[in-house]
């Protein structure tokens, strides 16, 4: 059987970018370029760096209208967590992302109860299009320890997007529960990694990336699955992947197109 897939629409933040980092969005494409069944599948990567659902729900019917997708896959959330925690840290972060909160409308949700009410509302403008052909996704890791103050924040916004994904009959590439699983399971003795992945550090990361592969770079700051505590290094990158074209895949096969 042959899908019409037409346009396959990434929304998302950096993650979904690909930049910093390694690029889950690449791996997906290239299943979707060699699978028979998805013949004709074009994927857009509409990732962008520091997006929040609230940024995402300024660009997504400009999107929509554009390149009416078949399908759409949604991963966005992180930034809401991380960047208040960010502009707590360092006064110099808080005057930069001050700035593209006020050009790109990049300003993280108060709390989750603001969270539920935007994330439902961009699943409602983009399943006008796509119906329920929309993957959702669960959020990966703010900084690689899963007892952080700001990953116990995470958890609970997952806890509320897997609610989502169940209540609307969606289906749900859990990217936390394949995080949290590998970094369990990590070797005995091995640092955690940042605890909490602050601005310069991001920094560092990403200069490091210029210079050498991820794979070199994440095991010198005790890093398993990011380059900087947030961005997918390849073996992140993997996971994701493995997770997005899972639940893609079973979507195809459930909806019968």
């Amino acid at each position: 059987m042959v899908l019409s897939a037409r346009t396959v629409l990434f929304a998302g933040d950096s993650i979904t970018r690909g930049m910093p980092g390694a690029s889950y969005f690449d791996l997906v494409a290239a299943r979707l370029a060699t699978s028979p069944a998805w013949a004709g599948a074009r994927p857009l990567n509409a990732g962008r760096g520091g997006d929040t659902v609230e940024a995402l729900l300024h660009r997504i019917p400009a999107l929509l209208e554009r390149h009416h997708p078949r399908w759409a896959i949604l991963a966005i959330g992180h930034n809401d967590v991380w960047l208040p925690f960010l502009r707590a840290q360092d006064p110099l972060m808080d005057i930069i992302l001050a700035g593209r909160a006020r050009v790109l409308h990049q300003v993280p949700t108060p709390n989750l109860e603001a969270f539920e009410v935007a994330y439902c509302t961009l699943m409602d403008i983009i399943q006008e299009h796509v119906g329920h052909r929309l993957i959702i996704c669960t959020c990966s890791v703010i900084g690689e320890d899963i007892s952080s103050p700001a990953n116990r924040t995470i958890s609970k916004v997952n806890y509320l997007i897997r609610s989502l994904a169940e209540v609307q009959r969606l289906e749900l590439a859990d990217i936390w529960a394949v995080f949290s699983q590998e970094l369990a399971e990590r070797t005995p003795g091995r640092p955690a990694g940042l605890p909490l992945p602050g601005g310069w550090q991001y920094v560092k990361g990403h200069l490091h990336s210029l210079f050498a592969p991820p794979r070199k770079v994440t095991p010198q700051q005790g890093l398993h699955l990011t380059l900087d505590g947030v961005h997918p290094n390849p073996r992140g990158a993997e996971l994701w992947g493995h997770a997005v074209w899972r639940a893609l895949s079973v979507a195809a096969c459930r909806l019968g197109v």
